[in-house]
């Protein structure tokens, strides 16, 4: 029987599913020392599949070794600093405080091992080969790493570079302070604004480090990838709108009549404060998120990934892809998501429709989590206020 083995190594894709974390955190970490990867893209291998099909009769039987140039993770570092300009370092542990650091992300031992399993084998050079079979049946060069990542970092904004965002704040009080702490601790930089100039933020902007600067709003606008909008609804018609176009925006408000004089529409429940801020950025993409957990619980709330006690927050919006990206977000800075809808079904966890999620008997002086069953049930028993 005439056959043809195609023996396909390491997918370049799988270094640009990790290109936001490494970004983020300006590093990869890793146990593979100096072992080299003959990687290649998708769509070489499965071009080099139809060319070594074609060639079957004439070839004979025949066992092709396939792979991309060899290089190891000091070389993916660098291509990836000098296609984004963002400096990414490879950082070598030891293997067992790398199945450590693994488990403090999140993982439990059995996979943390299996991933240093596959960085020892890397360090082996069991993921190198020599072999030009691949760029033979190409008749070309495979296609090179720097373009691979450069197409990844040009993908949709809202989605292939959501990893990499700057989180602009309009609005730096309590909320926007406490979402700039989480967004910073998770590796993005934040720039924070307010109605009275960014000179009154020095203090804060010093306290929260180096990721962090101060800017007017509309500078704040301009330089987020996320613009967070955290300010008194009464203010909603200042925010700058320009901006904002095409960008990703969360809105934490809730309407308090007291606070914010009384807004006919919300009145008499024609919308919500949500859809008004949308209506106000007609080219933005609103997701009505984080306004039902207590500033001081945003913090001591948020979890990793795979903790058992972590809590979801609700989420809306009219666009599905805006929405992962806030889903993105919010698993970064310790949250899961939990998605109601679109943005008009907001009024369900806006203020006084549910018990606050977050505190045992609905207190805000004991925190406790909520997950999304939690979330759920609430949600279900959400009540507009004409019915309260």
């Amino acid at each position: 029987m005439a056959y043809t083995v195609l023996r396909n190594g390491w997918y370049t894709e799988n270094y640009t599913d990790q290109l936001g974390q490494y970004l983020r955190t300006a590093e990869i970490v890793g146990a593979a020392g100096n072992g080299k990867i003959s990687a290649a893209t998708r769509q070489d291998y499965a071009a080099a599949a139809a060319a070594a099909a074609l060639l079957q009769d004439e070839a004979g039987n025949r066992t092709y070794e396939l792979g991309g140039p060899a290089l190891n993770l000091t070389d993916l570092a660098r291509v990836i600093s000098e296609v984004t300009g963002t400096s990414v370092s490879y950082r070598d542990l030891p293997i067992e405080e790398y199945v450590s650091s693994l488990q403090e992300a999140g993982l439990d031992e059995d996979n943390a091992r299996f991933v240093v399993a596959l960085d020892a084998s890397i360090a082996h050079g069991d993921l190198e080969t020599n072999s030009r079979d691949l760029a033979q049946l190409l008749g070309r060069p495979t296609t090179p790493l720097a373009d691979v990542v450069r197409a990844a970092q040009g993908a949709d904004p809202r989605v292939g570079k959501i990893d990499l965002a700057t989180i602009g704040l309009i609005g730096a009080g309590r909320i926007g302070t406490a979402l700039a702490t989480l967004a910073i601790g998770a590796g993005y930089d934040v720039v924070l604004s307010n109605s009275r100039g960014p000179e009154t933020l020095s203090d804060l902007v010093e306290q929260l480090g180096p990721r962090a600067r101060a800017a007017r709003p509309a500078d704040a606008a301009a330089a987020g990838d996320i613009v967070v909008v955290t300010v008194p609804l009464r203010a909603y018609e200042q925010i700058p709108a320009a901006p904002l176009a095409g960008k990703v925006v969360i809105d934490t408000n809730n309407y308090d009549p007291d606070r914010d004089e009384h807004i006919a529409e919300l009145d008499d429940e024609t919308t919500t404060a949500s859809e008004l801020l949308q209506a106000h950025l007609p080219t933005s993409h609103v997701v009505k998120a984080l306004n039902t957990v207590y500033f001081e619980h945003l913090t001591t709330l948020s979890r990793p990934p795979s903790a058992p006690d972590r809590s979801a927050v609700p989420i809306a919006g009219n666009d599905d892809t805006a929405k992962k990206t806030v889903t993105t977000f919010l698993d970064a800075i310790g949250y899961d998501a939990y998605d109601v809808g679109p943005l008009e079904e907001g009024w369900r966890y806006q203020s006084g429709a549910i018990t606050y999620p977050y505190g045992a008997d609905g207190s805000f002086e004991n925190p406790q989590p909520a997950n999304a069953e939690r979330l759920a049930s609430l949600l279900a028993q959400a009540k507009r206020a004409r019915d309260i």
